[in-house]
């Protein structure tokens, strides 16, 4: 595109200059809808309470829809997730920094990824033995050395995934750094990209989960860290649209082309949002309410399906309400850990 028609361009939809402050309240607003809508997808409950396509009751038949479709919404989640991740990793990054970023990264991703995924690997063995609840709890094998080393390496908790693929993304950052980076002024560093994007829509390369959004999001900051600095009415508009389209027919769930396209849809509907103004200190608490909501939110869901039974409306509306009060009670943790107990809150937070 020669330079008229970009100026053109530009001028068509009209890039507005946004400052620092605003970006870093985008990031943080994006990260606690993406981060509600995991609590959400974690209040799936159907299988607990018994209810597939076949159920016949009208409340069963309700959760089941409700259940089946926003199950249906994780892609919005995971790829933007990666995306900010790799962004964010990249954005100042330089070959000189590689050691600096793996020490910075041992003490906010893998010192809370061991320690919360020892935990989780104890906590539940140690429900399991309670009279009351314990029948609740998924079957366990004891505590062990080897059990310990598993929830690590194979076995983790299925929450925290994402922390451990994030892990390995880290560790090859050399590697992407060099095949991302742009030469002489030409995008070489789609070239990966495209071809992830290819070989992962033929099948291949599952256990690099979500690695087309996080290359996306670190190309973006190895070679146009600026465009994150503009916003566009036009852009905001057509994304809108077509999230509303995508959300009706879910048709971003079919294939990664599709969940690639959702990057920059959720980044331009976020300008609803963007603000310069400070922000509530507890949205800030993204990470913290990734790796501690779970433990709340299933103890939430063991007493009422307790207290409740197993009906479908029971069913439905522990599924709409309790990510609502799982937040609330997420929060209300970590601002007594960051108040009292300074130096957990920091191991915990990964330091944040």
């Amino acid at each position: 595109m020669n330079k008229p028609n970009t100026e053109k361009l530009k001028q068509i939809l009209n890039f507005e200059k946004v400052s620092e402050t605003y970006l870093r309240n985008k990031i943080v607003i994006i990260s606690i809808f993406l981060s509600f809508i995991v609590i959400q997808s974690h209040a799936y409950n159907i299988i607990a309470f018994g209810i597939d396509e076949n159920s016949t009751g009208t409340f069963e038949r309700v959760s089941y829809i409700v259940h089946d479709y926003w199950w249906g919404v994780r892609p919005i989640v995971l790829i933007n997730f990666f995306a900010i991740s790799g962004f964010l990793f990249y954005r100042h990054f330089t070959p000189d920094m590689i050691l600096s970023k793996y020490k910075s990264r041992a003490k906010s991703v893998l010192l809370p990824y061991i320690i919360w995924a020892s935990f989780y690997y104890v906590i539940f063995d140690l429900l399991a033995k309670l009279p009351v609840i314990g029948k609740y709890i998924n079957n366990t094998n004891g505590i062990t050395l080897l059990g310990w080393f598993r929830s690590l390496v194979t076995d983790e908790y299925y929450t925290l995934w994402f922390l451990k693929v994030l892990i390995v993304y880290i560790a090859l950052c050399p590697v992407f750094y060099f095949l991302l980076k742009d030469y002489k002024g030409l995008p070489t560093g789609l070239i990966l990209i495209v071809v992830v994007l290819v070989v992962k829509y033929m099948g291949g390369l599952d256990f690099f989960r979500n690695l087309e959004g996080y290359l996306i999001g670190a190309w973006i900051g190895i070679n146009h860290k600026d465009w994150v600095l503009y916003k566009s009415k036009a852009l905001t508009w057509i994304s809108i649209i077509y999230l509303i389209f995508e959300l009706a027919v879910k048709s971003f769930y079919m294939n990664v082309f599709y969940e690639a396209l959702l990057i920059p849809v959720i980044w331009f509907v976020a300008d609803i949002a963007g603000t310069e103004k400070k922000l509530p200190e507890w949205m800030s608490y993204t990470f913290f309410i990734y790796v501690a909501h779970d433990i709340i939110l299933e103890t939430l869901k063991k007493i009422c399906q307790i207290l409740f039974g197993l009906s479908g409306l029971a069913s439905l509306l522990e599924f709409i309400f309790l990510p609502f009060v799982a937040l609330f009670l997420v929060v209300l943790v970590a601002i007594f850990l960051k108040k009292f107990c300074r130096p957990v809150w920091r191991i915990l937070s990964g330091d944040r």
